[in-house]
């Protein structure tokens, strides 16, 4: 299974787009994260992407290479851990998004 994107709202900013989404997340979760590209959300670059984060798990875009990483924050240690390769601990999460880009 795919995550699912549905773009909610595409809004005129400045002179490119934000673009507001929800991501359903699945049941294998890839080392080094999620794939998203500017072209999911209607865009063609990516200037900035937000995400929120789920109950006991910290999500982060990386921006060069345009992935969603998920990390665990139920561990005994202040060191996150990103989830394991496979992971299906966040499958059918919805996430909502905020991208910035042109």
């Amino acid at each position: 299974m795919a995550i699912d994107i549905t773009v909610q709202r595409r809004k005129k900013f400045y002179n490119g787009f934000m673009v507001t989404a929800d991501i359903e997340l699945d049941d294998d979760y890839p080392t080094g994260g999620w794939e998203v590209k500017p072209s999911d959300l209607g865009l063609s670059n990516f200037d900035m992407v937000t995400l929120e984060d789920t109950s006991d798990y910290i999500l982060k875009f990386d921006s060069e290479n345009n992935k969603i990483m998920a990390f665990d924050l139920s561990g005994a240690t202040d060191i996150l851990d990103e989830l394991a390769n496979e992971s299906g601990v966040l499958d059918d999460e919805d996430v909502r998004v905020i991208a910035i880009g042109s």
